[in-house]
Formats: C-alpha cells, sequence, structure tokens
C-alpha cells in the first residue's frame, strides 16, 4: 500500500506508526523524502541573516532527521527498509551567489544520510541520497531569466 504522509508532522508519524498492526511487513518500509528548497534572497554569505540559515536547515536538513526518527523504528524492528533522500547537485556544486544556505543545507543532508546509511546497513536498511541537477520548474525558468538578466549562464 502507498500512501502520502506529508500532511503529517514528525510527532504524528511516529504516533500513527506505533499504532500499525507489526506483522512481517508491518510500519514503513520504504521512506522518500523529497521535502526541500529556499526562499532566502540572492546574493551570497552577506544576504543570509541567522533566520534564512535557520529555515534552509528547517527544511532541507532537520525535515529528514525528523522523519526519519519517527519511522527508522519499525524498520529496525522489521529487519529491512529502503530510504531515499533527495538532495541536490549543490551540495558538490554550491552557487555561492544565489543559494549558499540552500547548498551547505543539502551538503549536509549529504553527510547525514551517508552517516545513517553506515549505522543502518547492518540492520538490513538502505539509505541512499540522489542529487539532481537542475529541474524544469516556474520559479527555475524565473530564476534562469534573472540568471540571464545579470550576465550569468
Amino acid at each position: 500500500m502507498v500512501e502520502s504522509l506529508l500532511h503529517l508532522g514528525p510527532r504524528a508519524l511516529r504516533d500513527r506508526n506505533r499504532r500499525r498492526p507489526r506483522g512481517r511487513l508491518g510500519g514503513a518500509q520504504i521512506l522518500v523524502h523529497v521535502a526541500g528548497g529556499s526562499a532566502s534572497p540572492a546574493g551570497g554569505f552577506a544576504a543570509l541573516t541567522d533566520q534564512h540559515w535557520l529555515d534552509e536547515l528547517q527544511l532541507n536538513l532537520l525535515g529528514a532527521v525528523r522523519l526519519d526518527r519517527a519511522l527508522v523504528p519499525a524498520m529496525i524492528a522489521a529487519g529491512s527498509g529502503a530510504i531515499v533522500h533527495v538532495g541536490s547537485i549543490q551540495s558538490r556544486m554550491p552557487l555561492y551567489d544565489g543559494t549558499l544556505g540552500y547548498a551547505a543545507a543539502k551538503a549536509a543532508l549529504r553527510a547525514y544520510s551517508k552517516g545513517l546509511a553506515n549505522e543502518l546497513a547492518p540492520k538490513g536498511i538502505r539509505v541512499n541520497t540522489v542529487s539532481p541537477g537542475f529541474i524544469q520548474t516556474r520559479r527555475g525558468r524565473c530564476t534562469r531569466r534573472a540568471d540571464r538578466r545579470r550576465g550569468r549562464h
């Protein structure tokens, strides 16, 4: 059964997962964390306030950590599972003048995912990170047009 749990917060997810029947396939078996993005201003590190940094970390790192804490215990109990965190190419190739906080948070997600993979592999749980590059969206098109106007390609 596939279901969307996006409307639930970490505490509700954990409570819901505890109430599920525990059979051979009870609880979460596959977890894909796709939440992410940035609303911080362009302009490099000097344009980012402490709140911008906190917002980037909350959305792009700590959301995955909280979701994992809520759902991984059932995977450990089952002895199997798979976790996929969606990162970003910016974790390796940051755009310092545009989305530095986002890039740093996604780099932290990559490091966290690697550590989690090492911890959970002996328990039968795979953890992977995929790091896509530019994705054609309305917001992405606006960003690319703005970059071209500024002379960046």
